[in-house]
């Protein structure tokens, strides 16, 4: 089993070296990611730029640059010759959930993978200040990693069906090259977490922003700003991710990669799975 790791709050980061650790025994580990704190750079790319990097051991990279980059380069630099079974994203230090999967560098790095046929996980932890991570993760990564592994051609059956039996235009296409994306959010484990899994969708919308401007108005001729936001104080709909780690609970949102290039969430497709 050959596995890639990254994430979006940079090597030396709690999560991805509690992902590293956990998931040893099963398989070999490589892992490319940023040398910093790249959260919220979304599918960014550093096209037209030199990218350096830092090589920490044969199988372990740093780069300069945003946790997509890390895959690109992995995939099609560093370890060009390795056939990866899965590509592993996180642990995140706060949660991925709702419009967050739009902006994560954690999450847009599992999709990288899906475009380039590999299937892959994005892991989350809903505790946004240190420690982010509990040693009771462990048992649950494995698990549900090892439970994907072995289901994935079922899920991705169950993924192509629906899809067909929904979407006309894939009715008479074949669907077999399919890459999945879970998008795994753990419950805040200081808030007596409850350890079952659920299949989400999206939380519609999880924050009231604003732009605050500071010693300056929008009329001057310069000066600076902020975007400021804040969790919404609204209840959230049910069977969506931010309910699920509200409740303490585990989510899983399942996103199929369907060429010729479409990205649909289908939780029916991993419902009673893990």
């Amino acid at each position: 089993m050959k596995i890639l790791l990254t994430n979006d709050d940079g090597i030396f980061a709690e999560g991805i070296n509690f992902l590293e650790e956990t998931i040893k025994p099963l398989g070999d580990i490589y892992t490319v990611a940023p040398n910093g704190n790249r959260s919220c750079s979304a599918h960014s790319m550093s096209f037209h730029k030199r990218i350096y990097f830092e090589r920490l051991n044969k199988q372990k990279y740093s780069l300069d640059a945003f946790p997509v980059d890390c895959v690109f380069a992995a995939l099609k630099g560093f370890f060009h010759d390795v056939d990866f079974d899965l590509v592993l994203s996180g642990i995140n230090h706060g949660a991925n959930v709702g419009t967050d999967v739009f902006y994560s560098g954690t999450v847009s790095a599992a999709f990288r993978a899906a475009e380039e046929g590999i299937d892959s996980i994005a892991f989350s932890s809903a505790r946004a200040v240190p420690p982010f991570i509990d040693s009771s993760f462990s048992d649950l990564i494995i698990k549900i990693a090892s439970i994907f592994l072995e289901k994935k051609d079922v899920i991705k059956q169950r993924a192509i069906k629906y899809t067909k039996e929904k979407f006309s235009y894939y009715q008479k296409r074949n669907l077999n090259n399919i890459s999945v994306i879970l998008n795994v959010n753990f419950p805040d484990f200081t808030k007596q977490p409850s350890n079952n899994i659920f299949a989400t969708i999206l939380e519609p919308r999880l924050y009231d922003d604003d732009v605050v401007f500071e010693n300056c108005t929008r009329e001057d001729q310069e000066g600076y700003f902020e975007f400021i936001g804040k969790l919404s104080e609204k209840d959230s709909f049910e069977n969506t991710d931010l309910y699920a780690i509200k409740k303490g609970n585990i989510s899983i949102s399942p996103f199929f990669y369907i060429l010729p290039g479409m990205l649909l969430l289908i939780p029916e497709a991993i419902e009673g799975i893990f």
